[in-house]
């Protein structure tokens, strides 16, 4: 356990935003069914699957979630099932290397938190709100990474509707018809036995679509959240020395605002035509973007 803590952690600290995000869900699921399964050989488990849900699952009650506010971000790391966390694992990489390319680690990162404060508010909403959840609301709590990965999966539709996916037996696929389907299955299943999840989902494919509306328009909806990120992390700017004329605050505005200007034309080049019809300076541009995000 030592062995794996220790190599978990140094992959934390190398990592990218990517591999962090899966290696914090990954490790938190070891660490508590490993705990559960060797602690249930000698007939004394620690504890069980509600009471580890009782901690960091979200709860519908807004009473034990006053008690427990932190569940808000816990939830969404949590998995007990396996095959959950495995297909929840599987999106995440596939969708969030997409995010990653394009809008660097900084904007994946937001968009997986927010889109899990999202569902986990749509979350508690319906089943405080809805007559059919009256004799359950005291008793439900959800986990689970879904939310957040639904809004990755809908933020990469959203902004390459066209981008081609390749599906067994299928063959290539827009990823806007993935996210349309994964939508519909939602909204079709909210009913079921498991609604508060696909209500949960339903929020984070919400703020996914809103983010990328709102980032074409100039609004980075995560931004506090990079801001918070680099002061946690004790990022700071780089000290230099120069010689030149220090700029201004509006020569800063009109450069910020011609370099989003320049995003906004080459993304909706990609939109159109494909990321193959980006001449290299676009891509050599593009690419540069997403390094400076990941500062």
């Amino acid at each position: 356990m030592s062995s794996l803590s220790n190599k978990l952690n140094s992959s934390l600290k190398s990592g990218n935003a990517l591999q962090r995000l899966l290696l914090v869900n990954v490790g938190l699921f070891l660490i508590i069914r490993i705990t559960f399964a060797v602690t249930s050989l000698f007939n004394v488990p620690v504890f069980s699957f509600h009471d580890v849900s009782s901690w960091i699952a979200i709860p519908s009650n807004t009473s034990q979630l006053l008690l427990r506010p932190w569940s808000v971000f816990t939830y969404m790391f949590y998995h007990w099932d396996f095959l959950h966390l495995l297909f929840n694992m599987l999106w995440l990489y596939w969708m969030g290397a997409i995010i990653l390319e394009y809008l660097g680690a900084k904007k994946l990162f937001g968009i997986y938190i927010m889109g899990g404060l999202f569902g986990a508010l749509a979350y508690v909403i319906a089943f405080n709100s809805f007559p059919i959840f009256a004799n359950s609301v005291n008793v439900s709590f959800a986990l689970g990474a879904s939310a957040s990965v639904l809004a990755i999966t809908v933020a990469a539709a959203t902004l390459l509707p066209d981008y081609p996916v390749s599906l067994m037996f299928i063959g290539n696929v827009a990823l806007k018809w993935i996210a349309v389907v994964s939508v519909l299955l939602d909204v079709i299943n909210i009913s079921g036995d498991n609604a508060g999840g696909h209500i949960a989902h339903l929020g984070g494919a919400l703020f996914g679509f809103i983010y990328i509306r709102s980032l074409r328009n100039g609004t980075n909806l995560t931004k506090w959240m990079e801001i918070l990120s680099d002061r946690f992390s004790g990022k700071r700017g780089k000290m230099s020395v120069a010689y030149t004329r220090k700029k201004s605050d509006e020569d800063f505005a009109l450069h910020k605002k011609a370099k989003q200007e320049q995003m906004d034309e080459i993304l909706d080049k990609i939109n159109k035509s494909g990321y193959g019809s980006l001449s290299q300076s676009e891509k050599d541009f593009l690419f540069q973007m997403s390094k400076e995000d990941q500062k």
